[in-house]
């Protein structure tokens, strides 16, 4: 792994025969307004098996006690070092981006104040990425209903509906740049200095941000998706992503603008999703996969210029030709999230296989 032998911030020991090295996980939650949710929230950072773990909470002017209900969940341990600040309100973006740029850490982990962690999550990820240059991994998700608001049922059946549409994707990439697999920032586990390639996460984005940073990651590395459910998403009657529709879909295209210009580029990720990695199946995917924000082929939302381009001299994905035979077969049953997971990850990891065995 690049990142030990260039900078390394966790703890190095040795017994005379093997040298362990445990790299430095700092998890940032940005706080609002969950003063009822914020407890369970750092209490499962706090449970995390992982001995080089930080903690850093950011309430970012809430109107609650968001910020002392924080500080008491963090006063009396002694196992994870916390720091736990409050601003004013500068927005989700704003916030993440001083949490982060503050961090002298391997790995950053996101966990909005009103998510959990499950056990073990962030030592699997950290496990997984020991072997990466550069690291992002999501995981399976699980869903909480909080509140009146008689959304469980449409949001797993909405969450297995888009894993299916998933199964028929090359890669985990495609399938964060058409349906946002993550689902929400609180499932992102990224190296420290993809944060800087990318440039963070944009403040011009109130909602959409965390998709449009994971899209700029696409460019320098191919995310690893875990089929785990290691985290919990709450839902409750006042999520803003389904209340302002305008809102979102004018910040998605914001989104896909940015990821145009750098899509006809060469990128560090041969697995990237652009006409250069996939000529054969990109054209096609752009006139016929939704968007994020609506029903309409993505290709809609990009330039023309990008949709119909013909690249010469590149180097095309391994699985390019199979990728489009799989997009036009029909979908696959898989008889429950759980399995749906299990075959899309190890879709995607085969497909990780060919072009990293490619010669």
């Amino acid at each position: 792994m690049v990142r030990l032998a260039k900078h390394f911030t966790g703890t190095i020991e040795t017994d005379g025969r093997q040298t362990v090295r445990t790299p430095k996980i700092t998890v940032v939650i940005p706080g609002y307004n969950h003063e009822d949710f914020i407890g369970p929230a750092i209490r499962s950072v706090l449970a995390q098996d992982w001995s080089e773990l930080e903690l850093h909470v950011m309430d970012d002017g809430s109107n609650d006690d968001t910020f002392a209900a924080a500080e008491r969940e963090v006063e009396n341990q002694t196992s994870v070092q916390c720091r736990v600040e409050r601003q004013e309100n500068q927005g989700s973006s704003r916030t993440l981006n001083r949490l982060i740029e503050r961090t002298d850490t391997d790995y950053v982990a996101i966990l909005n104040s009103d998510d959990r962690y499950a056990t073990g999550r962030l030592r699997q990820f950290a496990q997984r990425a020991e072997a990466e240059e550069l690291f992002f991994g999501i995981s399976g998700i699980d869903f909480h209903e909080d509140g009146e608001c008689g959304d469980l049922a449409q949001f797993e059946e909405w969450y297995t509906s888009k894993l299916q549409m998933f199964s028929r994707l090359p890669t985990c990439g495609f399938a964060q740049l058409t349906g946002n697999l993550s689902v929400t920032s609180s499932n992102f586990f990224f190296s420290r200095e993809l944060f800087d390639l990318t440039g963070g996460f944009e403040p011009r984005l109130s909602l959409s941000q965390d998709w449009d940073f994971s899209i700029k990651t696409l460019r320098w590395v191919e995310p690893i998706f875990l089929p785990e459910k290691l985290m919990t998403y709450r839902i409750h009657p006042d999520n803003t992503w389904r209340r302002l529709v305008d809102v979102r879909r004018r910040q998605c295209e914001l989104a896909l603008q940015d990821y145009a210009t750098w899509a006809m580029q060469h990128c560090p990720n041969t697995l990237a999703p652009t006409p250069e990695n996939w000529p054969k199946f990109f054209p096609f995917f752009s006139r016929v996969c939704g968007t994020l924000f609506s029903t309409d082929p993505i290709g809609n939302s990009l330039p023309t210029d990008l949709v119909e381009s013909v690249t010469a001299g590149g180097t095309a994905a391994a699985g390019d030709q199979a990728a489009l035979a799989r997009l036009l077969a029909p979908a696959p049953e898989f008889g429950g999230t759980d399995n749906a997971l299990e075959a899309i990850a190890a879709h995607w990891q085969a497909v990780r296989k060919i072009e990293t065995d490619k010669p």
